[in-house]
């Protein structure tokens, strides 16, 4: 996009994950179905409609703690956590 030097367009977790997936596809990603199933069954319901900068590491514990009292295991949780800091990471480049 052209936009002017120090514009930033801000999108929500829903979008930002989405061009996530977009991404990860065209680069052949590993364990790219994984990915899908984490983010749209777990994360994107989470997280939604918040503004990607927004999301604080309060938000990210509120999530680690809302799935472990839903008696999901630690290491499930763990590999949704690394999915969400890689989007992050991407998001950033």
């Amino acid at each position: 996009m052209n936009l002017p030097k120090g514009r930033k367009i801000i999108f929500s977790f829903q979008e930002a994950a989405g061009k996530y997936l977009e991404r990860q596809l065209l680069e052949n990603a590993r364990n790219l179905k994984a990915k899908i199933y984490q983010l749209r069954l777990h994360l994107i319901p989470f997280f939604s409609e918040l503004p990607l900068n927004k999301i604080s590491s309060f938000d990210v514990e509120r999530y680690k703690k809302f799935r472990l009292d839903n008696k999901v295991r630690p290491t499930t949780v763990n590999r949704e956590l690394a999915v969400l800091s890689h989007l992050f990471t991407k998001a950033i480049e």
